[in-house]
């Protein structure tokens, strides 16, 4: 390997060597102005002063717990990590007092320092640093203490840990997934090259940086290819997601993209016209869309609605990945579908070996064609999950017809033609009738036909019944459409669902606007709206039950 992909500590000093004063992250705020910047010497001279300190205390070799705002001190915050022989562990900031699950996760990962802000350190309820005996180091404080001269590089091999990236958790409780050195050098790699990165590019994002889409495709990526990148908060962009089109439009970005969800959310805002007139999206060359299953028809409408800001469609750039694989798996340029099905391709198989379709229940590899379990095989997937030994031998190290060293994804999807298509969660499917149904199909022909009814997402689910699983639909509404709209809603969906798919919703709801459950990264977590639910369930049960008693009771005494 070059000299610069031995670890991220020698990518981090060749990239300052050669790029020096040049800026390689920029901050925007609402406005979309540049409000902070860090450049190459900026981000390694602020962070050798925080690795210092954190040698100081040993905490070589252990997991560093980072808690930030979306900004420059926490790309600062997990360099320095890094630079210390520290593995950064970059942990969601929760609104609010919902510190306790964050603090769980600290526990479990056994680290005991938490790296974060002074004003951060004050929202943390007292109770909880005493309970869990982790001490909290604010980065931001001049009393800050270490000697710059006592730093000394770390001896880091490929194999170490670099970093541990927690799984957003949309179908079970957030791992820790152990990323190596030789893992995010690989990985950064291959998306150079599928996406065609140079020092020309300019990149664009509002993805959260404890996410792995933010975190490599927006800090480590910019820096492993030597290009500038501009940062939304993803506060700013729920808020307003033009402004994310209009921070690519203002300045000139080539490479942005996001789950597909944020893609609907562009689509579906009324824009105002003076604010469409002024857009240019013509320098877009790639538009990547991964993290959750990929609709073509959002990514259609998408294209249609942003025509006049001169979008091309052919910027789409569909991918695959998870956070066990680092980030990147495969992907490719056109959003392209099979004829007979609703699936975009997802990315070229171009090694029979990468990419295997498996059947989950007797681990036989499939023809082409076949849906299956999606395992791969790579030098991005990761060795396993932090201290978890028992879901690292069950996903990770897998054996197929001989080849060692598959990762099961618990994805479905297919292979045809060298492309691969993604077609849910294993832990998605909903069967009835002896028929397996994707979660997923369901909630899309659900959401496509009733959005102009004002029906924003739909959660599908199954609960057990007396003699057969029974199918959940919650309708999530705008919050704008008036009752009288939403009354036949409905009824109009178990119709819907009754002629596409052959099956009959046993229960239908709607919910309010931005009630169902999201990851993080903006998955939905159907596993938490099925727990809702049948608590919500119960409690009208017990309450129908009570006021039965009270009136035997009232008759009684008569």
């Amino acid at each position: 390997m070059p000299t610069r992909d031995r670890d991220l500590i020698s990518l981090l000093e060749t990239q300052v060597t050669r790029y020096s004063d040049s800026t390689l992250y920029t901050f925007l705020n609402k406005d979309i102005s540049s409000v902070a910047n860090l450049t190459y010497v900026n981000v390694y001279e602020r962070a050798i002063v925080i690795a210092a300190a954190l040698q100081q205390r040993g905490l070589q070799k252990s997991p560093v717990a980072l808690l930030y705002p979306h900004g420059p001190d926490f790309i600062v915050a997990f360099l320095a990590a890094i630079l210390a022989g520290a593995w950064p562990m970059p942990l969601t900031r929760p609104r609010g007092q919902e510190w306790s699950s964050v603090f769980h996760t600290v526990v479990i990962s056994g680290a005991d320092t938490v790296l974060t802000l002074s004003r951060t350190k004050k929202m943390i309820p007292e109770t909880l640093l005493v309970a869990s005996k982790v001490q909290v180091m604010c980065t931001d404080t001049s009393e800050l203490p270490c000697d710059v001269q006592r730093w000394q590089r770390p001896d880091v091999q490929l194999h170490d840990i670099a970093f541990i990236q927690y799984t957003s958790g949309s179908t079970s409780r957030p791992r820790g997934v152990i990323v190596t050195h030789e893992n995010v050098l690989h990985n950064s790699a291959s998306i150079k090259h599928s996406f065609g990165c140079s020092a020309q590019e300019v990149c664009v994002s509002w993805l959260p940086f404890h996410h792995d889409m933010g975190l490599i495709g927006h800090i480590i990526q910019p820096l492993y290819a030597g290009m500038p990148n501009y940062f939304l908060s993803p506060a700013d962009f729920l808020g307003d997601p033009q402004r994310w089109l209009s921070a690519i439009s203002r300045y000139r970005g080539t490479i942005s993209g996001a789950p597909n969800f944020a893609y609907a959310l562009c689509a579906e805002r009324n824009h105002s016209p003076d604010i469409e007139n002024n857009l240019d999206l013509s320098s877009w060359r790639l538009a990547y869309c991964g993290s959750e299953r990929i609709v073509s028809a959002v990514l259609k409408r998408f294209a249609r609605v942003f025509r006049k800001a001169s979008f091309n469609e052919s910027a789409f750039f569909p991918c695959y990945g998870m956070a066990e694989s680092t980030l990147f798996v495969c992907g490719q340029h056109e959003l392209s579908s099979p004829q007979d099905g609703p699936y975009p391709a997802v990315g070229a198989v171009t090694d029979n070996d990468s990419i295997a379709i498996v059947d989950p229940a007797t681990l036989d590899r499939l023809p082409e064609g076949e849906t299956g379990e999606v395992w791969i095989k790579s030098s991005s997937v990761s060795p396993g999950y932090f201290r978890d030994p028992k879901a690292t031998r069950e996903i990770f190290h897998q054996n197929l017809n001989g080849i060692t060293g598959y990762m099961r994804t618990s994805d479905i999807g297919f292979i045809r033609d060298n492309a691969l298509y993604f077609v849910g969660r294993l832990k998605n499917l909903i069967k009835r009738r002896g028929r397996s149904f994707h979660a997923e199909d369901i909630e899309e022909r659900v959401e496509s036909a009733l959005i102009e009814r004002g029906i924003k997402r739909c959660a599908a689910f199954a609960i057990a019944g007396n003699e057969e699983d029974a199918l959940v639909l919650l309708l999530e509404h705008d919050g704008s459409t008036c009752e009288s709209l939403l009354t036949t809603v409905p009824e109009d969906a178990r119709a819907l669902v009754c002629d596409a798919l052959g099956i009959v919703p046993e229960f239908v709801h709607i919910v309010p606007k931005r009630s169902l459950p999201l990851t993080t990264s903006g998955k939905l977590q159907r596993a938490i709206c099925r727990d809702h639910f049948l608590q919500s369930r119960q409690t009208l049960i017990n309450e129908r039950e009570f006021a039965q008693a009270d009136r035997e009771l009232l008759h009684a005494s008569k």
